[in-house]
């Protein structure tokens, strides 16, 4: 969708002191600390109280994300596990094929687990309640994206959507996991709850997700496809890296 189209979002963010800068993004920290992940939270929860409510136009509407990656998940693991399947039955052909027959099953029984937890935090209630209120996300909302001076900035704005604020929180915290290995995330999804006024469902909810192992299911996806130009040995190299990105899980 074009920038043209967000217009009339845009006039309505920018009387809430929200400004795109249309920019690739901003200049950040190599190392971000517990201090500044908890003022980026803050900058977020403020962005997500000004933008709730946008009912848009008859000529236009903010894109509807909600519930959609969770049942990609879904959708994922079924295909993932059916692919381990086949290798199973076919043999390896690669040194990539060999690692993922050793370790797929605990990746696929973790992404299992995770998705199952989510159901238990009463994820239809959480989608209730964002729908209710007209909940939007920005997506990206780590500090390359978002920023607070004198108003809000926003590097890219054209990801805004309706979709529920726990997915802000869950996509900069996964940024954060690869990033930083050592920053208490446990500590920062309560603070996000706090501050959100979230209760122990969106807690629990945003734990599933960000112990789910979206990096090892990327990788096989890239294989499956070949998506990137890689060498063999070069796929097996990001599987391995894929398990150590993913390692930390928090259910």
């Amino acid at each position: 969708m074009s920038l043209f189209c967000y217009s009339e979002f845009y006039d309505y963010i920018y009387k809430k002191d929200i400004i795109i800068i249309n920019c690739n993004s901003f200049n950040v920290k190599k190392k971000i600390t517990m201090k500044d992940a908890k003022r980026q939270l803050d900058i977020l929860c403020e962005l997500h109280e000004k933008i709730k409510g946008y009912e848009g136009s008859a000529g236009f509407t903010l894109p509807n994300n909600i519930g959609k990656l969770v049942e990609n998940c879904k959708v994922e693991i079924k295909k993932n596990n059916r692919f381990i399947r086949y290798l199973e039955n076919q043999g390896a052909n690669n040194g990539f094929e060999s690692l993922l027959l050793k370790i797929g099953d605990e990746h696929i029984s973790r992404a299992e687990k995770s998705i199952e937890c989510i159901y238990k935090s009463n994820y239809m209630d959480i989608i209730y309640r964002s729908m209710k209120s007209g909940e939007i996300c920005v997506v990206n909302s780590s500090e390359d994206n978002l920023r607070k001076g004198e108003k809000i900035e926003i590097a890219k704005g054209k990801k805004f959507c309706y979709e529920i604020l726990e997915i802000d929180a869950i996509n900069y915290f996964n940024k954060l996991k690869r990033k930083n290995s050592d920053i208490d995330i446990e500590g920062l999804i309560d603070y996000f709850c706090t501050i959100e006024g979230l209760d122990e469902n969106s807690n629990n909810f945003i734990r599933a997700m960000i112990s789910y192992p979206f990096e090892f299911m990327k990788c096989v996806n890239r294989y499956k496809r070949s998506k990137k130009p890689w060498t063999l040995e070069k796929y097996e190299e990001k599987l391995l890296k894929s398990i150590e990105k993913d390692s930390q899980s928090y259910i």
